[in-house]
């Protein structure tokens, strides 16, 4: 009887409940703490990787705040300084070189720490010459056309001018003298007394001469002014090649 009692026992202590399958626990859900950081404890979080060797995680920790125009200029630049400082230790001379740029602008009095490399050194003063030669470049100005050619008003046009009017003078003043040795001569004739007309007669040859030569002069002198006054014009081999500098009285 003893021995049914031990055996029922064990069978009921062996068999599972009977309220049904027991369900495995569901997995715990973390959210990464990295997002949780504060930009300060980000950067803190990057000197221990930095010093622990971890330049990948480093750079990767601080990397979003170098441009979260959310985060204080002092901050983006202590985080654009570990950047650079990772980019150095993973080889990386252009992008660590553009990195520290970025933190010199945010915080121009920024300094390397004391126990960084000699190349995070060199290529940190590299940033800071180019940053500060980029804010001091002067702005290149536009360049100023140059005025449209203009004739020459030297002594050419002047001069040509001149003789123009010159050769115009004397042919009037030959025409005039012209027309009054005709007027005198028909006065003459008129004369009835021979004397006078004889002395008037000597009148005409002097007057007749000056009105020839007033008129024959006044041809080269015209044409020479015709020629200098073209010569000098718009297409002319006399004219001023130099461009005319817009700044000059």
């Amino acid at each position: 009887m003893s021995t049914w009692l031990l055996i029922t026992l064990s069978l009921a202590l062996a068999e599972p409940p009977s309220d049904g399958p027991v369900e495995a626990p569901a997995p715990a859900t973390t959210t990464p703490v990295v997002e949780k950081l504060t930009p300060q404890q980000r950067i803190e979080k990057a000197d221990a990787l930095l010093a622990s060797l971890d330049d990948e995680a480093a750079r990767e920790m601080v990397r979003p705040l170098v441009d979260d125009p959310t985060v204080s200029p002092r901050l983006r630049a202590q985080a654009g300084l570990r950047l650079g400082l990772a980019e150095v230790n993973l080889l990386r001379p252009e992008q660590a070189q553009q990195a520290f740029k970025g933190a010199l602008g945010a915080d121009p009095t920024l300094q390397l720490p004391v126990d960084a490399s000699p190349k995070a050194h060199e290529l940190f003063e590299a940033a800071r010459l180019d940053l500060a030669t980029s804010r001091t470049r002067p702005k290149a100005l536009p360049e100023k056309p140059a005025r449209q050619q203009e004739p020459a008003l030297g002594w050419v046009r002047p001069t040509s001018l001149m003789l123009l009017a010159s050769g115009f003078v004397l042919l009037g003043l030959g025409g005039a003298v012209a027309v009054g040795g005709v007027i005198l001569r028909e006065w003459t004739v008129r004369q009835p007394d021979p004397t006078s007309q004889a002395q008037y007669t000597r009148l005409l040859l002097p007057l007749a001469l000056a009105a020839g030569g007033s008129i024959a002069l006044s041809i080269p002198v015209a044409g020479t002014g015709l020629a200098l006054f073209f010569l000098s014009g718009e297409e002319g081999p006399l004219r001023d090649k130099n461009p005319v500098d817009p700044d000059a009285p």
